[in-house]
């Protein structure tokens, strides 16, 4: 196991974070053709945790967007494959917890993922609801409906 250290980021090169949701799979599921879109998207989130080997190496990012006093809405977990498995995902999860103190966690999870999020003690709920863009160029597929 690599030793990675996990904390939050100062900022985010956007071509590091494109080449962690690439190697992490997420990024087909992410509007990320467009460069422009994934710089205001860094810009606008808050608390960005990141992971990173011993030589400096992004491997993880945890993207929320917080209002500081209510609720922390988690954007994005991602880990390369390689760093998958290794507890990475849960730290970065806890450490954007540690960041937005007090604040209700809430995340959105593809169903292939939703054992982690059991497994580190999230609770379920049972509806969520989502508004596409009118414009969806640059979008991936939407969700099916379940």
């Amino acid at each position: 196991m690599a030793d990675v250290a996990v904390r939050v980021a100062d900022g985010l090169d956007v071509g590091e974070y494109l080449t962690v949701m690439e190697g992490s799979g997420l990024a087909d599921r992410r509007p990320y053709a467009d460069t422009n879109r994934v710089g205001v998207v860094l810009a606008a989130s808050s608390p960005v945790v990141e992971a990173r080997t011993e030589d400096g190496t992004l491997v993880g990012v945890a993207r929320s967007i917080s209002d500081g006093g209510f609720v922390t809405f988690l954007c994005d977990l991602a880990v390369v494959e390689a760093y998958q498995d290794q507890g990475i995902a849960r730290d970065m999860v806890e450490a954007t917890r540690d960041a937005c103190e007090g604040t209700l966690l809430v995340v959105s999870a593809a169903p292939d993922v939703d054992p982690f999020y059991d497994h580190i003690g999230l609770r379920r709920h049972h509806s969520t609801w989502y508004g596409l863009p009118q414009d969806l160029s640059g979008f991936p597929d939407p969700p099916p409906i379940v």
